[in-house]
């Protein structure tokens, strides 16, 4: 019953953030490579140490991101997320492989109390790779990356599980409007309860705050949830 109520807290939390999301700008290159989407987190890496835990996605996203069922073109950018104590703001951060290419500078997130960024970056995520954060003036610690989600589906699974799930839904809209095109978001869901554990949440978004979401076990595609 407990698991039942915080899955179900989890998936209202994650479906009201999608209407509060804006991304960065608009890539045309990305129009086709992400048809239907309008917000994918492609990639997590985390990497921990005794005083942090990382996570760095690898995120497209439509901008402005507006409700509307219509995905518009996408923009490829990472966002690096540090939990702990001891860094400040504008602390830099960097690739080890890029020294001289200071990537950004982390920012309190007001509303969690963690360190946030977002930046472009041509480097491929890879298990091993090295990022290095400022944790003192001029000092760089390094942490090495792996995936989080290494030995589960894809996102495109995951959206497939969750429409099968709605398939009846998508049926009905279809005999009654003659289309049932929605704009797709898809999460890597935190569990606020466990750091390092994940879901996936998938979302099919039509006009104004018309959404059915499914909170998605990674290792197998089972609908945990859904509304």
């Amino acid at each position: 019953m407990k698991k039942t109520v915080i899955f179900t807290a989890l998936i209202l939390t994650l479906a009201l953030s999608v209407f509060a999301f804006a991304a960065c700008n608009k890539d045309k290159d990305n129009e086709n490579k992400y048809k239907d989407y309008c917000f994918i987190e492609k990639e997590l890496y985390v990497a921990e140490s005794d005083n942090f835990f990382i996570e760095l996605s690898l995120v497209a996203a439509e901008s402005p991101f507006i409700a509307d069922g219509k995905a518009g073109e996408l923009k490829e950018f990472m966002e690096l997320t540090v939990y702990g104590k001891g860094l400040k703001d504008g602390a830099r951060f960097r690739f080890k492989s890029e020294p001289d290419n200071i990537l950004g500078t982390l920012k309190t997130s007001l509303r969690r109390g963690d360190f946030t960024a977002k930046f472009e970056s041509a480097i491929k995520l890879a298990d091993g790779l090295a990022l290095e954060i400022e944790v003192g003036e001029n000092h760089f610690e390094e942490f090495a990356l792996t995936n989080a989600m290494s030995g589960s589906i894809g996102y495109s699974a995951a959206v497939e599980k969750a429409r099968e799930h709605f398939a009846q839904r998508f049926e009905k809209e279809k005999a009654e409007n003659g289309d049932a095109q929605r704009e797709i978001y898809f999460r890597i869901a935190r569990d606020p309860h466990m750091r390092g554990a994940y879901y996936y949440f998938v979302s099919f978004i039509g006009s104004g705050a018309d959404f059915w979401s499914a909170l998605i076990d990674p290792s197998d595609g089972t609908v945990i949830s859904s509304n």
